[in-house]
């Protein structure tokens, strides 16, 4: 028997009630990713799942340097959450929280569900500790020993029952910011991805090796390295396309690197595929014979885990989580952050080496479905859900 539907499913009579509030594509990011995959996971074995997105349709990215935008983002979201809180029985709440200044808004959503219904809530915190900004308030690093950030830090997570960190390093990052009560609260659950989803390698028609790169076409992610380092691998490797998906930061962020990017198209080193989902994703992974992600500064980034997934041998840049998660050379091979040559040398000696791809590839396949399918992350956040303690939830 089925009751009425929420945003077009239907919800099952007799399971309790989960309510994921977050931001969900089409807005374009990992933690859009994560929240739409979380909703599609096997938590709807265990719950009934609702879900409230807290960004505007209008939008192309989860955060926006936008403040009216930003501020009505929060008045809509408390509007829908009072709205839910007066109108529905949750039993269960997840909350995913941004690491930044952002978080207040979610810490209101925590706040009135932990007054004013009996749910379990938790919140599902994708930051770290950051250098000093404004939008990095309160999870600036350098300010949390001072007594008025930790009272700020510690009153954002007051009302959870449980703190989730993406990994142990992560949580551990905060452990000095932290009263004793959060820390109790405090836990992880590593960011995840859908192995089934991987699978099978569709050799290139042309006999081509094809690396593959995810992500913004940014600076900051690497691209600009990457797309400097090209010549330097079709000199050595000359049978490679580099397969590039992602969007730019903005419509005319790449407006000058335009003329070199057309060149490697008409010459064949370059295949810019813009921004890819569903089928049309698992195409371009299944035709990808490397991985290259050579960001200059990240957290736990779910290309790295796709990639594994697909059993990709990779080449990355040693930043945030991912020197606690691979492993050289057993999963990977790491460059210096804005190093288009050691990079050009690396991929190069993958490009060479077809033994050693094919033993990391293996690795890394192993590596996802033992350690980073979405399945043994749900069974963890199940538990907390459900109202277990952290600690034994572990």
């Amino acid at each position: 028997m089925k009751s009425k539907t929420h945003q077009g499913a239907p919800l099952d009579v007799g399971k309790p009630v989960l309510m994921i509030i977050g931001p969900f594509p089409p807005p374009f990011g990992g933690v859009a990713n994560i929240t739409a995959q979380l909703a599609a996971s096997d938590l709807k074995d265990a719950f009934a799942v609702k879900t409230l997105n807290i960004c505007l349709s209008s939008e192309q990215t989860e955060n926006t340097g936008d403040r009216p935008i930003n501020a009505w983002k929060a008045v809509r979201l408390i509007l829908r959450m009072l709205r839910s809180i007066w109108s529905e029985h949750v039993d269960a709440v997840l909350v995913v929280m941004s690491g930044d200044i952002s978080c207040f808004r979610e810490m209101l959503v925590t706040m009135a569900y932990r007054l004013f219904t009996r749910a379990t809530v938790v919140t599902h915190l994708h930051g770290r500790p950051k250098e000093r900004s404004w939008r990095a308030f309160p999870f600036m690093r350098d300010r949390m020993r001072k007594l008025p950030d930790r009272i700020v830090l510690n009153w954002v997570f007051a009302f959870t029952h449980s703190i989730v960190f993406l990994s142990p390093v992560l949580r551990d990052q905060f452990r000095y910011g932290l009263n004793e009560r959060n820390w109790r609260k405090a836990t992880w659950v590593e960011n995840f991805v859908a192995v089934s989803r991987f699978s099978g390698h569709r050799p290139d028609p042309q006999g081509r090796q094809t690396v593959l790169f995810v992500g913004r076409l940014s600076a900051a992610k690497g691209f600009l390295d990457l797309v400097r380092a090209i010549p330097a691998v079709v000199a050595r490797c000359p049978h490679v396309l580099f397969s590039c998906c992602g969007a730019p930061e903005t419509e005319g962020a790449l407006a000058e690197l335009q003329p070199l990017l057309d060149e490697y198209q008409q010459k064949g080193w370059l295949r810019l595929h813009g921004i890819v989902q569903g089928e049309r994703k698992a195409e371009v992974f299944a035709g990808a014979d490397i991985m290259v992600y050579p960001s200059h500064f990240d957290m736990f980034p779910v290309t790295i885990l796709e990639g594994l997934a697909q059993g990709l041998p990779i080449v990355s840049t040693p930043v945030g989580v991912i020197p606690a998660i691979l492993r050289e050379p057993e999963n990977a091979l790491f460059v210096t952050p804005g190093n288009p040559e050691m990079l050009a040398e690396r991929l190069c000696s993958l490009l060479e080496n077809p033994d050693l791809c094919r033993a990391m590839g293996q690795a890394n396949r192993r590596l996802a479905v033992e350690r980073f399918d979405i399945a043994i992350s749900t069974r963890r956040m199940i538990a907390l859900l459900k109202g277990q303690h952290p600690a034994s939830a572990a």
